[in-house]
């Protein structure tokens, strides 16, 4: 009797979110053996010409950007309509080599089309490309041309169900692509790092030390945190700011700016904290949130993509208007010098982990929405 397989075509690690889901995949359908492709190591790894064909399309296609620096071109080579196509095929040729036995394809991101004729197919995302048009900073000339729009269209049109990581993506996709809201369910994403019961380091919410953690300075906020601390600091003289994940050189004496780390040591500096702050100008999802909800940290973000699906606003943190860095200064002012309302919205924060954003309630969702889906199909074929 042959096999029964679920395909799960990802794209390198995503952000730690792949190994995540693969688990996930494993332990809510026992009864299918996952076979995990990845299209960078398992296809266009070993068709090399096709990768090389797609770069040079890639860079005609989108010189201009590429003058102007606004993206890296092995980004833009899986936008090339040649190697999305390709991709394609070759997902559709692996799996023809064992007919019958994939019952479902299920891919992560939605920058190529993992789709097979006659297998249902699922997507689970963080973003869409006219998502990007909902964050104040963001300028429509930086859009991929309307090539590429049509394409990423028909990663959707294929998909038996799409789950996404927040409302706002929800939004675009039904407002931006025309999919049926029944089609499209927010399930969130869970923490990378560990749980821990270390206690925090942060004297009772006292230390008034911000933690800051991105690899992106400019994009995560950065420039507005550093306006804005400095707010902070002449206020209040003992506060002090860790920049984890990246160096902007700020020179100042009141930022530690320790760079990228491992994930443990992620988790050392978020221990530090008394209040983890995220201002960033443009977000998918904003999994840190979810990390500094874990260990009990309140947060202070931007009211941008996804952060107002994470954070409830005078609940578990504080929501300030982006670019902002006198709502920014404030709000930190006033987690800094209210060591009991930090308290209470860590609290709320944590549990909101375990109700919402753990990758358990998020296997246990996809489970629930795949079989929905897959029951809906069989019943319409009666």
């Amino acid at each position: 009797m042959p096999k029964r397989r679920l395909a799960f075509i990802k794209s390198g690690l995503f952000s730690h979110i792949n190994v995540a889901i693969h688990q996930q995949l494993v332990a809510q359908f026992p009864e299918l053996e996952v076979e995990e492709i990845d299209i960078w190591r398992d296809l266009i790894g070993q068709h090399r010409s096709s990768y090389w064909f797609a770069l040079a399309q890639a860079a005609i296609r989108y010189r201009r950007k590429l003058i102007e620096h606004r993206h890296a071109l092995p980004l833009m080579a899986l936008r090339a309509p040649y190697l999305f196509r390709r991709v394609r095929e070759l997902i559709t040729e692996r799996l023809g080599e064992r007919p019958g036995e994939y019952q479902i394809t299920f891919q992560t991101q939605s920058v190529f089309d993992a789709s097979t004729p006659g297998v249902p197919h699922f997507v689970f995302t963080d973003h869409t490309h006219l998502a990007n048009l909902r964050y104040p900073a963001f300028q429509r000339e930086d859009l991929f041309p309307s090539a590429w729009t049509l394409l990423e269209q028909e990663i959707y049109d294929h998909a038996r169900h799409i789950f996404v990581m927040s409302d706002h993506v929800r939004a675009s996709l039904c407002e931006d692509y025309c999919v049926a809201p029944s089609r499209v369910t927010t399930i969130y994403g869970g923490s990378n790092i560990e749980p821990t019961s270390a206690t925090a380091d942060n004297d009772g919410y006292r230390n008034r030390t911000v933690v800051f953690v991105g690899v992106d300075w400019e994009r995560k906020g950065g420039l507005v945190l550093a306006q804005a601390f400095a707010r902070v600091h002449s206020e209040l003289p003992d506060a002090r700011l860790i920049v984890v994940g990246c160096r902007p050189n700020l020179g100042q004496p009141w930022c530690e700016e320790v760079g990228k780390v491992s994930l443990e040591e992620v988790r050392r500096h978020l221990l530090r904290a008394s209040v983890f702050c995220l201002p960033t100008r443009v977000e998918p999802f904003g999994i840190a949130v979810i990390e500094a909800f874990s260990y009990r940290i309140p947060v202070v973000v931007s009211n941008v993509g996804a952060m107002p699906s994470l954070v409830r606003h005078g609940e578990s943190g504080l929501v300030v208007p982006p670019d902002d860095a006198g709502a920014l200064s404030a709000a930190l002012i006033e987690l800094l010098t209210d060591p009991e309302k930090c308290r209470r919205f860590a609290e709320a924060g944590n549990r909101e982990v375990g109700e919402r954003f753990s990758w358990s309630a998020v296997g246990q969702k996809l489970r629930e929405g795949i079989t929905q889906a897959l029951d809906r199909r069989n019943a319409g074929e009666k």
